[in-house]
Parts: C-alpha cells; structure tokens; sequence
C-alpha cells in the first residue's frame, strides 16, 4: 500500500510526518512516497493564511512547534530570519525536489536525504539563521549534504527550470486541492485500505475522499488517527522507543 504526504520544506508540520511516516515505512509494510507541493499555492487557491499571519495565532504556533518537535524527536531548532518575508520563497527548493524525483538516475533513498537535508537547513538550524533557501549557494550545499555529487547537484538545479518538473509540481499542488486541502501536510492513503466502517462510511464528498479513491488526513498530528483508521499498529512517534505518553 502506498501512503503519499503532500509537503513543503516552508512547513515544520510537514517535516513531522515524513519524518514519523519513514519511521513506520517498515511496520505498517507500506511505501511512504513523498509529493512535493506548494503550500502558498494552496493558502492562496483556498483563501488560507499561514498561522503566523496572525500575531497572537503564530506566537503560539513557535511554542506548539518547539513542543511538537521535542515530542516527535524532529531537530526543528526554529524559524530562519526570513521567515514570512518574500525571502522566505520555497519555489525553487521544491522544484529541486521534483527535479531529483524525476531523474532516472536519483534513488528514492538519495531523495529522501535530499529532503531531510533541505529541512534541516530551512528549520533544523543547520546553514544559520541568515540562510536565504532560494539561493543556488544553499541548493547546492544542501544537495551535497544528501551526499549528491557537484555534477548532480547542477543537473537537477538545471532541471529546476525544466517544464516537466514545473508541471509535476503544479499538478500535484492541484491534486492536494482537489481533495480537498488546504494546507499541507496531507497524508492520503486509497479509500479501499481503510478498515474502519466508520470512516469507510464517510469516505465521500471533498473533504474526505478524492473522485478517484483517497482518504486523507490533515498535519502530523493525525497520523495516529491514521493508523486507526487502517488498523495499523500505533508506538508513538518515536516507535522504537515504544508507546508514547497520551496527554
């Protein structure tokens, strides 16, 4: 079975779930597959607004993502600088992620620590508070990170631009708003593996399930919701450490 997480490297929450998903990649036998969307395209078709534009919304929002980076065990150090200015544009990060995703020559493993890499600079501290994650010079240092090698790195920079990527991006961007999102992480997963006749039952109309058999759930915080509802075991976010405390 695959579970796909539409994400952004401009959300910490997105970073969560793939982080707690490939931790049960192997215990729920399934295949995380990782959707690069564009979350302010999302915001802006759906008439969204990030929580941080809203002064009392985003000062507990840095609290709400200190606690739940301790509690999931994801290195989120905080905020770069840039954050909610244009500075902070996660356009060409993502289409380097689409790029890798579409080259022939790019393992899903080399993909996945290209991702972690780029989330650990953006929020994991690791390029300083000053990075600015649109330069070619953070790209670049990012992808040798993820253990890319320089003449990589400038291929699939170089396919950035591409048209291809361009448009797998923007449809998967429209996919997660057709389903019914509006804002991301989105962990959707096809209707026939859920197990609840509960949620089986309601599994229609947009904000459940896409046309073509999808159930989603809404941020990390819901993957545990998740796993009940494919009767999957549930450890926590930290599996190996065993069942997490229920606050």
């Amino acid at each position: 079975m695959k579970v796909e997480v539409f994400f952004d490297v401009g959300s910490p929450y997105s970073w969560m779930a793939v982080e707690i998903l490939l931790r049960y990649e192997s215990i729920w036998k399934v295949e995380v597959e990782l959707v690069p969307a564009l979350v302010g395209a999302v915001h802006k078709e759906t008439g969204n607004r990030p929580p941080g534009m809203l002064p009392a919304k985003g000062a507990y929002g840095m609290l709400d993502m200190a606690r739940c980076a301790a509690f999931m065990e994801v290195p989120i150090a905080g905020a770069l600088s840039s954050f909610l200015t244009p500075a902070f544009n996660t356009v060409l990060p993502m289409r380097l992620i689409t790029s890798a995703i579409l080259h022939p020559d790019v393992s899903q493993a080399t993909v996945r620590r290209l991702v972690q890499a780029i989330y650990m600079g953006v929020w994991g501290g690791a390029c300083g508070k000053d990075a600015i994650i649109s330069d070619i010079a953070f790209l670049l240092e990012r992808c040798k990170a993820a253990g890319i090698l320089p003449d990589m790195a400038r291929a699939l920079l170089e396919g950035a631009g591409s048209a291809a990527v361009k448009e797998r991006l923007r449809a998967n961007t429209q996919t997660a708003i057709r389903l019914g999102g509006f804002g991301l992480p989105m962990v959707a997963v096809p209707t026939a593996a859920v197990v609840c006749p509960e949620v089986k039952a309601k599994a229609r109309g947009p904000a459940a399930a896409s046309a073509d058999g999808r159930v989603w759930v809404f941020g990390a915080d819901r993957l545990e919701q998740l796993a009940w509802m494919l009767q999957k075991p549930w450890l926590g976010p930290v599996p190996n450490k065993g069942p997490a405390a229920r606050l």
